[in-house]
């Protein structure tokens, strides 16, 4: 099991703010997390987004890399994916069914990940179902 460091900061849309979470789940309607051992759900309608900070898990062909440790390189990308097609597998790593995006982007961020790790550091939510996923591509050194 990875060690305990994805913290995030979870942002609502009325602007109040909570540091220090733990992305558990998503779905169209609701999303979870953990916070000091405990579990909370919000209606996904409130979240403008939820920003990843500090320390966390990397793994990029292979390696295991903390956040801004032995990167360089780094391009800022953007990915706008239904909820449906963002999975969160544990504490540490998620998954994009990329298959709703155009060919174009597809090939574009398939190429990229086979030199580059992405690092995820914000999900934007929108109230037609959308998450913005911003990521920098960045070089393992």
């Amino acid at each position: 099991m990875w060690p305990y460091l994805v913290m995030s900061l979870l942002v609502y849309k009325d602007g109040k703010r909570i540091s220090g979470v733990v992305l558990v789940y998503i779905d169209n309607q609701s999303i979870k997390f953990e916070k000091g051992g405990n579990l909370g759900t919000r209606e996904l309608n409130q979240v403008k987004l939820l920003a990843f900070e500090g320390d966390y898990v990397l793994i990029a062909r292979g390696n295991l890399i903390v956040r801004g440790e032995g990167l360089k390189g780094c391009s800022e990308q953007k990915m706008s994916v239904p909820v449906a097609d963002f999975k969160v597998e544990s504490k540490t790593q998620a998954k994009i069914n990329l298959a709703s995006l155009p060919t174009a982007k597809r090939k574009e961020i398939n190429q990229t990940s086979q030199i580059r790790g992405f690092v995820v550091n914000q999900l934007q939510f929108d109230d037609k179902g959308v998450i913005d996923v911003l990521a920098a591509a960045c070089a393992v050194q």
